[in-house]
């Protein structure tokens, strides 16, 4: 079966389309950027033009593997989603020894914490692969929601949800490592 059948599938407007009037034209870097947010959960919650005006605030970063992204206790200023690779999450347990926490791919969201509290990197993101990332600084962050505040929200909703699935997930592990 085609993976669009029964989606809600979005396009990306035709060349002369007003669907989404905005006071910025996109650019090419925007509407490339945008592409990298295609099959990501961003893809779901936004229309083609709400992924172009996310994706002019961000940047991109490309990492070679082995490499960190951020350790533990470094400062928090941009998050992240990664469009290729995978990336390592690692932190240090009571006896100082670094564990793998898990490995996250396209799609998912690294540093998401960053723009909601401030507060310091809680583990340390290192490339497992060759990794390209969509970066959003807190500035940029703070910058779309007063712009734009229809994208940001559902950027918040976005986070909020993908926070929500992970603390039901790590209270399942909890609960299964107390028995």
């Amino acid at each position: 079966m085609p993976r669009n059948v029964g989606k809600n599938v979005k396009k990306k407007p035709q060349a002369g389309s007003n669907l989404f009037q905005t006071s910025k034209k996109p650019t090419p870097m925007d509407t490339t950027r945008a592409e990298l947010l295609e099959d990501t959960p961003f893809d779901r919650v936004m229309a083609w033009r709400e992924l172009e005006t996310l994706a002019s605030y961000m940047g991109t970063m490309d990492l070679k593997a082995e490499v960190t992204l951020f350790k533990e206790g470094d400062p928090g200023d941009y998050m992240g989603v990664i469009v290729s690779g995978e990336i390592g999450i690692f932190k240090e347990d009571s006896t100082g020894a670094v564990r793998k926490i898990t490995s996250i791919v396209k799609g998912s969201l690294l540093g998401e914490m960053a723009p909601i509290d401030g507060e310091r990197r809680s583990a340390t993101a290192i490339a497992l692969a060759d990794t390209q990332i969509l970066i959003l600084r807190n500035s940029h962050f703070e910058r779309l929601t007063q712009e734009n505040p229809s994208v940001g929200l559902k950027l918040l909703m976005l986070i909020a949800k993908m926070l929500s699935q992970r603390l039901r997930r790590t209270s399942g592990v909890l609960v299964d490592n107390l028995s």
